[in-house]
């Protein structure tokens, strides 16, 4: 997969009180119910401390590359995707979204497109469980996710 070009801060996103609350407001860039790929992008922390969103890029059917170009004085404080399938699988957090958030410090959030929901995963707290991965049989490390904490808003 070709390096994509850098995500860039959003001139439209508006700027949050929480990082939940940028990501539930976000999710509406991230795709729909029936779209084919994932979408992803992150979300930053302003010099003002509030939360805003970069535009998005496209992915593949199960995954996506990505890396930020953070303007000077945010910070990266997540990183935001969907999962538009409709099987198990596209209902929780992958192994390589817990990795890759675990790696990066920073909480994950998923724009489930079958049920709509936006969900966050937090490195160290967000609880993890077992599923069998149906296609090999073996079993995956995988998180439903918590629910957003949206009620600060904007």
């Amino acid at each position: 997969m070709p390096k994509p070009p850098p995500l860039i801060l959003d001139q439209n996103s508006p700027a949050f009180s929480s990082p939940d609350a940028a990501a539930h407001a976000y999710s509406s860039n991230m795709g729909k119910k029936g779209d084919a790929g994932e979408k992803a992008g992150v979300i930053l922390k302003d010099p003002e401390g509030k939360y805003r969103y970069s535009t998005t890029l496209d992915g593949t059917d199960e995954n996506f590359q990505l890396h930020a170009a953070i303007p000077k004085g945010y910070t990266f404080a997540g990183i935001m995707h969907s999962h538009p399938g409709d099987d198990a699988r596209g209902q929780v957090f992958s192994p390589d979204d817990i990795h890759t958030a675990t790696n990066l410090k920073v909480p994950s959030y998923i724009s489930f497109l079958e049920s709509g929901e936006v969900r966050k995963y937090i490195p160290g707290q967000t609880k993890t469980q077992q599923m069998t991965d149906p296609a090999s049989k073996m079993p995956l490390n995988v998180a439903r996710g918590d629910d957003l904490d949206i009620e600060a808003g904007h």
